[in-house]
């Protein structure tokens, strides 16, 4: 372990920050967990599980830690704006119980502001929330790739909004050549270290 955190601070991807802190703040439809209503894993590449075999993303792969179906809906390359315009279509007739969201990485790529982004996510937050589903926030580090910082911003909406949180996503898993499949996007293996720090977060309210 102590090889891991020499090699990720070599690479200026392990930093100490807190990875894990427990949601000291009311959770919005948080009983919808309990529903036995989809979990939906809604984002870019990262959801649908790029890098990986198929099935075997972090959606799949946390799928079996927790036991229960999670219906992907990734789609590499996609930005805020692409998830916003296909909400109503893909996502809310499924009925979600929970969802697992995450986006933004794309929008920095395209040069979208760090306040664009959030608010973007903000707004797909609000139309999930207001169709009953408890929203789960994966955030991204953003800094390690594009010179800007999602985390605080990320972190600070989901306390606002009433998300749980699995904050920097990619730490621990970005910068190990074992764990990635690219430079953008992890293994198998990867998605696994990811996939047990999501369930980690649902566990409380399954």
């Amino acid at each position: 372990m102590f090889a891991l955190e020499i090699y990720g601070r070599a690479r200026g991807v392990y930093r100490g920050a807190k990875l894990e802190e427990p949601t000291d703040y009311p959770v919005v439809n948080a009983d919808a967990a309990k529903s036995g209503r989809a979990v939906v894993a809604f984002g870019d590449s990262l959801t649908q599980g790029v890098g990986a075999p198929e099935g075997l993303g972090y959606p799949g792969q946390l799928a079996q830690i927790i036991g229960r179906e999670v219906i992907n809906r990734g789609v590499r390359g996609e930005t805020t704006r692409d998830g916003l315009a296909r909400l109503e279509r893909d996502i809310l007739p499924l009925n979600p119980g929970i969802v697992l969201l995450c986006f933004g990485g794309n929008d920095l790529i395209r040069g979208r502001s760090i306040a664009e982004t959030i608010g973007d996510i903000e707004e797909l937050i609000g139309q999930l929330q207001r169709a009953g589903a408890m929203v789960v926030l994966l955030g991204l580090r953003g800094s390690w790739l594009y010179k800007l910082d999602l985390d605080a911003p990320t972190r600070s909406l989901a306390r606002r909004t009433g998300c749980p949180c699995v904050p920097l996503l990619l730490d621990g898993v970005w910068g190990f050549p074992w764990l990635m499949a690219d430079h953008a996007h992890p293994n198998q293996r990867g998605y696994k270290h990811i996939a047990v720090r999501v369930a980690k977060c649902l566990k409380p309210y399954l």
